[in-house]
């Protein structure tokens, strides 16, 4: 391998490293983070809006173990939706405190319907959120 070679991989190297993403930055980690709350949050909405009318058809049914869920899948939608918004925008640690409670409420209201597959989904999406919003408190 003659020098040339040498320094055409030392620059190639360099380029790609400060233009390819190689070199992160504290502002590069916080708008991945920002992303990814904002994925979770959304997340969690459609599952609770999938577990709302989940419920709503077992109330329906007769199944009145479900309207706590429901209600709680309700508020735990505008709850994700102020954090979501909050995500990408001016942090609010109270927004992410008070997502973070909710979304722990109903995983814990939706884990009591034990024998119902669905709500077992809408649980792990609202602790997934719960998690990422008391990561967002930091």
């Amino acid at each position: 391998m003659d020098r040339r070679m040498v320094l055409g991989l030392a620059a190639a190297l360099a380029v790609g490293l400060v233009f390819g993403g190689g070199l992160r930055t504290r502002a590069d980690d916080k708008a991945g983070d920002a992303g990814k709350c904002a994925k979770c949050c959304a997340d969690c909405m459609d599952h609770c809006a999938k577990g709302a009318k989940h419920c709503g058809h077992c109330l329906a049914e007769g199944k009145k173990d479900h309207l706590k869920c429901l209600n709680l899948c309700v508020d735990c939608m505008k709850s994700c939706a102020r954090a979501e918004q909050c995500c990408s925008g001016k942090a609010d640690a109270k927004a992410f405190e008070h997502c973070a409670k909710i979304c722990e409420d109903c995983a814990a209201e939706c884990d009591k319907l034990k024998d119902d597959a669905h709500m077992k989904d809408v649980a792990k999406a609202c602790r997934d959120c719960a998690k990422m919003c008391r990561e967002m408190m930091k």
